[in-house]
């Protein structure tokens, strides 16, 4: 049977004003406990996604400090509650400042919006803690394959990639290779997390796929109780052979070095082919030489071909990264 947190003995007026919600919202099944620091005293409700809610009331007494849960039901004036993420995102969940509610109408209104915030999170933590964060997740799973990814993100976001070239070791190498990102998406907030458990209502896995030139595309998107076959899939795509692009870069070679005039990616049809050329014969009178490359090494041979003296790879990736960055110029 369901408990009804609202059917309570009501409250002696030397009661602490905590008691009454701790004891409703451990009816619902839900962990929390005191707290308190030296800005006051307070309770926490931990959540299973790792934030948490606290709540606190304020006395009409000023005996009392400002924030507290200890003083006696004859002196509440308020309740407040707050959820945060652990760092420097709060949300106000209830407020009943300067409304003057009765104490037992306004407990039972403070524990009715905490129950209603605390789905949104995943529910209640478990008294053990919450559980393993998206990213160990996923790189246990991905290492049980023998997959390596590393971890990267941007503007607050963060994902792991996983490069075809599974030697790279450092996120620049494995950015020349095609690549599949994965992060745990939430539609509600539109963040990639890794950061914390795969537990909110409308958390999902969600894969993308790159192919090392910027040009991203939505792959896959399962539920958090489908990581497995998310694993299976990039363990696929790590064993059918990746398709090469080719790209015509046009350089010059004045004596003094090789410089890239352009670059762009190879149509598939050779009437394409045809007028991208010619297009390259007019834009560029003086260009002496156009090469198609596919990778790394076939730009390190190309510019050994036209310079002997160069052996600089570090110098001819970063060409390469700027040919790749150029596509579509020319």
């Amino acid at each position: 049977m369901t408990p009804n947190i609202h059917v309570q003995t009501a409250p002696a007026a030397d009661d602490e004003v905590v008691t009454a919600p701790l004891a409703m919202l451990r009816a619902a099944a839900v962990h929390c406990l005191p707290d308190g620091d030296s800005g006051g005293y307070y309770a926490v409700v931990p959540l299973a996604d790792g934030t948490r809610i606290t709540f606190a009331g304020t006395t009409v007494n000023r005996e009392h400090p400002d924030v507290s849960i200890h003083h006696p039901v004859r002196d509440h004036d308020s309740w407040s509650a707050q959820w945060s993420d652990g760092g420097s995102v709060f949300a106000d969940v209830y407020d009943s400042r300067d409304q003057h509610l009765a104490y037992e109408a306004d407990t039972a209104a403070l524990v009715d919006a905490v129950l209603r915030w605390i789905p949104r999170h995943g529910g209640s933590a478990p008294e053990g803690g919450v559980g393993e964060t998206a990213e160990q997740l996923a790189t246990t799973a991905l290492a049980e394959w023998g997959i390596t990814a590393h971890t990267d993100g941007d503007a607050g976001n963060t994902w792991l990639v996983i490069s075809s070239d599974q030697a790279a070791t450092t996120l620049t190498a494995t950015g020349r290779a095609s690549y599949v990102l994965l992060s745990l998406h939430n539609s509600d907030d539109d963040e990639w997390v890794l950061d914390r458990p795969p537990v909110r209502p409308t958390d999902r896995w969600k894969l993308l796929t790159g192919d090392g030139t910027g040009a991203e595309q939505d792959w896959m998107t399962q539920p958090v109780d489908q990581l497995t076959s998310c694993v299976e899939a990039i363990a696929d795509w790590l064993t059918k052979p990746q398709a090469a692009t080719t790209w015509w870069v046009v350089y010059t070679d004045d004596g003094d070095g090789i410089g890239i005039v352009g670059c762009h990616e190879v149509p598939d049809s050779l009437e394409d082919q045809e007028e991208l050329f010619r297009e390259f014969e007019v834009a560029c009178l003086s260009v002496r030489c156009v090469v198609a490359v596919d990778d790394e090494a076939a730009m390190i041979a190309v510019l050994r071909e036209c310079d002997p003296s160069f052996r600089d790879q570090e110098q001819a990736g970063a060409l390469l990264d700027a040919a790749i960055q150029a596509l579509g110029t020319h």
